[in-house]
């Protein structure tokens, strides 16, 4: 899976948005602060 992911990972950065990614990277930054509010929002 991870070679999978690595081979594959200019193509999916172009799916999502930049914007959309950021948010995604920062709520699992603070997904340890926050975990049980922020749960539904980080796996969505």
């Amino acid at each position: 899976m991870k070679d999978w992911f690595c081979e594959n990972i200019e193509g999916f950065l172009q799916i999502i948005s930049i914007s959309e990614f950021m948010a995604f990277f920062e709520r699992i930054l603070h997904c340890g602060r926050n975990s049980a509010a922020n749960e539904r929002e980080v796996y969505f």
